[in-house]
């Protein structure tokens, strides 16, 4: 095993960063045209054999390498040209969007040792999230565990589908070795070695999430780095890389394992008429319980007013991931050796930004305003309870709310009466077991304001898609959702120019992805005829939200009487999205709800304020319980974007792009984040401009935007004058000791538990406080630091942390010694 000392680390991230500029690749929403050649068979995603070098035979994506550093072209691959990649500096990866999914799929490869393998694991292929809470973003890995194979894929709530193939004997370095790993939503997972199935794993589970890059070997190839080193500095030579969009036939497993194409591929098209269709659809959405249908919305007119939590503890820390409205992201993190099933590994790495104990509770501070409905996501079950301040006993009042079963999605909760602010604790039965969205609504009868503006849609499917300002939403709805899953409508102004659409959309899930253009004026296309003018050759015709004064307020939804089958009962189960205009991945508001088939409904969803950046689209996603529920159950249904004063709608805008950007920074790597090309620092960079794009002088903004441009300088600030009798460079020693000694007392007494813990995970606690000693010796609260270390210790040995004196765990230098 190798260890790099975190200096050298730090130095390794620097070239990583550095060839990611030079690197080949589109932006996060972006997915390239499909590649010239033809699919081979149905289903392929991608193929990769070498012979036209680092671009992809085939891409239903990007058929470029987003980032390819340290491998060569060999003509001695396992067919033809191969790839060959250096042991040490080896970085390899494509973007997943469009050439790989995470509800059903199969990849598959050839790959040789080239030289002799020992008894240290290491990975030959993996897939990551494109956001998620911690540095394990892996959702697919293939790996050499020490003594032969193993494989997972990673379910939405973090636990794994894992097998384990022991091998009789190992590869030898001149053998090629084909894998072959598939997965499926309604069935689970098949490992494949040299077209032989070496074990599986018969579940039902929800994989659906979003997918950042995919590549061989590495430390990580994710949203926060793509980087070799430590013990993963192994290489190889790997080969025709294949990914379906389904799993492949045994038969077709071993045609592929010889070099040949799969032949019993066909198109996939789900029916929610199909059970198990049905079965997956419903678990996904939370319609799965018998009797348990989302809260019936009475009236014509409904109010769903977004209810923004800022506060969210774990024990003593702030983790801001349950409600950020990205699912990918959970509360609490993901540990080590972790209580997940398939989770605990072979390769042991130090926990991270956690307690030992963190993922028993965590408790919601709810702003002062009413709320009366839940929604929840992930896996985590246990019981929630309401917690009202007492204001004579200066205390909280705890009463239940309600218990939360187990081997769920998603559940809703409407209470009987509504309350204002209080906090909400929800204690968890199995420890680590995931939130992924905690969101707060309050549903009530009403309509929308009037406001100072309004832009008004209607939504059709007799529009093509083809004004550019829909590009980056067409791509993003192509890369991240499957072939059936892809029923697209667009939002349009009165009288406003388009493009007939002459096909007819394909039959699909009954989802409908409704987007609204930013404007029209990009596009050079006939005008639409009227009573004042004949037609041109260019459109002159303007609607837009282009440097719109007003902040968006919410939107006005009219939904048509539904001519749809009722599937639960009387009612008819829906759930509706609207996206973040800077990051689809992340909702503004995510509600679900049923209504009665044949009853039309105004819903005002009043969602958090925002002012509206130039040149993003507008996109709202509306699912459905039942296969009759479509594209055309929404045409002409009117649409309205709302604005208020912008004053007014400056006030939560600010609050919650803060929030997000803190968060970002929060979950930044020593590795240095710090390119528009990984998906962490691009969601930073949108942000933290959205921020002071509106609020230029936002002083705590400022500072997070200076701490990854400092060649800025820094806001304002006056430097202490030295008294005239005291040198400079020592009055500024002692300033500099002041703020260490504020820095230290605020995690002793904001962050350290009764055990000693400081919640950076055990052994970067040690990190942190290495300098501590040297502190109390200069006399910053020598009593109240030795009292902290030494409790921190406690900690070290009560959990395991030490083994004969040495440390138990193999890492770099720093988490070592502790």
């Amino acid at each position: 095993m190798i260890a790099l000392s975190p200096s050298t680390r730090i130095q390794r991230s620097f070239l990583a960063s550095f060839l990611l500029l030079n690197a080949l690749g589109l932006s996060v929403f972006t997915v390239s045209s499909t590649n010239s050649n033809a699919a081979p068979e149905p289903g392929l995603l991608f193929y990769l054999s070498g012979n036209n070098g680092f671009t992809a035979d085939f891409a239903r994506g990007d058929p470029k390498p987003g980032v390819v550093s340290g491998v060569e072209i060999i003509p001695d691959g396992a067919l033809g040209a191969g790839f060959r990649c250096a042991h040490f500096d080896q970085i390899f990866g494509y973007w997943a969007s469009g050439n790989i999914y995470a509800e059903r799929g199969t990849l598959a490869f050839f790959w040789r040792a080239r030289d002799p393998i020992g008894k240290t694991p290491f990975h030959i292929f993996q897939v990551s999230y494109c956001d998620h809470s911690s540095i394990d973003s892996y959702w697919l890995r293939i790996d050499f565990n020490g003594e032969g194979y193993d494989a997972f894929v990673t379910d939405a709530s973090l636990a794994r589908a894992r097998v384990s193939y022991k091998l009789a004997s190992l590869p030898k370095p001149d053998q090629w070795v084909h894998f072959c790993l598939e997965w499926d939503e309604t069935q689970g997972m098949r490992f494949f070695v040299d077209g032989q199935l070496v074990g599986k794993v018969d579940i039902s589970a929800v994989f659906y999430a979003g997918l950042d890059q995919f590549g061989p070997h590495g430390e990580v190839i994710g949203p926060q780095e793509v980087y070799t080193g430590l013990q993963y500095v192994r290489g190889g030579d790997i080969d025709e890389i294949r990914i379906y969009d389904q799993m492949l036939s045994a038969a077709d497993v071993a045609r592929v394992a010889k070099g040949e194409p799969a032949h019993e591929t066909k198109a996939v098209l789900r029916d929610l008429r199909n059970k198990k269709t049905q079965d997956e659809w419903w678990l996904r959405y939370g319609w799965n319980r018998p009797g348990d249908v989302p809260s019936y919305l009475a009236g014509s007119s409904v109010r769903v007013r977004k209810v923004e939590i800022q506060e969210t503890y774990d024990l003593k820390q702030w983790f801001w991931k349950a409600n950020d409205g990205i699912r990918e992201t959970t509360w609490p993190g993901v540990y080590n050796q972790s209580r997940l099933p398939g989770r605990t590994d072979y390769f042991i790495e130090p926990d991270w930004n956690c307690y030992t104990s963190s993922g028993k509770s965590v408790t919601f501070t709810m702003p002062d305003e009413p709320w009366n409905h839940l929604e929840i996501a992930g896996s985590a079950f246990g019981s929630m309870s309401l917690l009202v301040f007492d204001k004579e006993g200066r205390r909280y009042q705890e009463s239940p709310l309600f218990e939360r079963p187990p081997k769920q999605e998603r559940t809703f909760h409407r209470l009987k009466e509504p309350v204002r602010g209080g906090k909400v604790r929800f204690d968890n039965t199995v420890q680590e077991t995931p939130i992924g969205e905690f969101s707060a609504y309050y549903v009530s009868t009403g309509r929308e304001p009037q406001g100072p503006a309004r832009l008004s849609y209607t939504i059709t499917g007799k529009a093509q898609t083809d004004n550019s300002s829909l590009n980056p939403l067409m791509s993003y709805v192509n890369g991240r959702f499957m072939a059936d899953e892809r029923s697209v409508m667009v939002a349009l102004p009165a009288g406003a120019p388009f493009t007939p659409r002459t096909s007819i959309m394909e039959k699909s899930l009954p989802l409908v992805h409704v987007l609204i253009p930013f404007e029209f004026r990009a596009d050079m296309r006939p005008a639409p005829k009227s009573d004042n003018h004949e037609v041109s050759n260019i459109s002159e015709y303007s609607y837009t939200w282009e440097n719109m004064y007003d902040g968006l307020d919410g939107v006005a939804i009219d939904l048509p009487a539904l001519k749809v089958k009722p599937t639960h009962g009387e009612y008819f189960p829906l759930n509706i999205q609207v996206k973040d205009p800077l990051w689809p991945n992340r909702n503004l508001l995510d509600f679900s709800f049923a209504v009665k088939p044949g009853e039309a409904k105004t819903l005002w969803l009043d969602t958090r304020d925002r002012i509206l950046p130039n040149g993003y689209s507008f996109y709202i996603t509306i699912a459905g319980a039942g296969s009759d529920f479509g594209p055309e159950c929404l045409e002409g249904a009117q649409v309205r974007l709302v604005f208020k004063e912008r004053k007014e709608a400056a006030v939560e805008h600010e609050i919650d792009r803060f929030t997000q950007v803190k968060d970002n920074v929060g979950n930044f790597l020593e590795w240095g984040t710090n390119n528009k090309k990984l998906k962490l620092y691009d969601r930073y960079s949108r942000d933290v401009t959205d921020l002071l794009r509106v609020k230029p002088d936002h002083p705590r903004g400022r500072y997070y935007w200076s701490y990854l441009n400092p060649e800025q300088g820094w806001p304002q600030f006056d430097q202490p004058k030295a008294p005239v009798d005291i040198p400079l460079w020592a009055f500024r020693q002692i300033e500099d000791l002041k703020l260490l000694k504020q820095f230290i007392n605020w995690w002793i007494d904001e962050r350290q538990i009764e055990n000693g813990e400081l919640g950076g995970g055990l052994s970067d606690d040690g990190d942190l406080t290495n300098l501590w000693p040297g502190a109390a010796l200069m006399g910053i609260e020598p009593e109240k630091i030795t009292h902290s270390i030494h409790t921190l210790m406690d900690a070290y040995y009560n959990h395991g942390m030490f083994t004969n004196g040495l440390a138990t765990i193999m890492a770099d230098q720093l988490h070592s010694y502790e």
